[in-house]
């Protein structure tokens, strides 16, 4: 009886993987038939933007979830960091002034350049700091044989770090135009377009 299980088992853990092949050859076939209405570095620059949206979030929930005393705590925490950001962008866009120079760091702000085709390696380097800074933060606040202070000052360092790696990020001007129809690159059509003419 019990050999007739582990059959049973072994083919239901099959029958998943053969759905779940057949899922991703579905959404192979879909990719590749929609192929002429998307541009694939575009696409591609899209679920880039998007996954490190998702790190950003992942990275708050994580060290919230660290920091926080209950687990409904850190997930408010979340939802706080989430929403607020949503709000600072939607009151920025009709007061301007600070408030709009402040809502151009939140990660909705970010996401628009990748929504766009432009790929800057600034706001790239960012959202990974940020996201890896969360987990950072996470795995220092963890280590609870240790006494409070000792955890205080990892978190400090950990912080102190991520501020000087955006600093630094800020600097960089690295950027590249993936859309298809290059409208985010119209300073090098425009010199191109002059050296043809002299």
């Amino acid at each position: 009886m019990r050999r007739r299980h582990c059959r049973l088992f072994l083919f239901a853990g099959q029958r998943r993987r053969s759905r779940w092949k057949s899922l991703c050859a579905a959404i192979e076939a879909a990719i590749w038939h929609l192929d002429r209405h998307l541009y694939g570095p575009e696409t591609l620059n899209l679920l880039l933007g998007h996954l490190l949206r998702m790190m950003v979030s992942g990275g708050v929930a994580v060290a919230a979830a660290a920091v926080a005393e209950s687990a409904a705590s850190a997930a408010i925490v979340t939802l706080g960091f989430t929403v607020g950001t949503w709000a600072l962008d939607f009151i920025a866009a009709g007061r301007g002034g600070f408030l709009q120079d402040l809502a151009a760091y939140t990660p909705t702000a970010a996401l628009r350049f990748f929504e766009q085709g432009l790929l800057r390696l600034n706001t790239a380097v960012v959202m990974l700091a940020v996201a890896l800074g969360g987990y950072a933060v996470a795995a220092a606040w963890l280590h609870t044989g240790r006494p409070l202070r000792a955890r205080l000052l990892r978190v400090a360092g950990v912080m102190a770090a991520l501020v000087a790696v955006v600093i630094a990020a800020g600097n960089l001007r690295a950027n590249w135009d993936l859309s298809e129809n290059r409208r985010n690159s119209f300073v090098q059509v425009y010199g191109c377009r002059e050296r043809k003419s002299l």
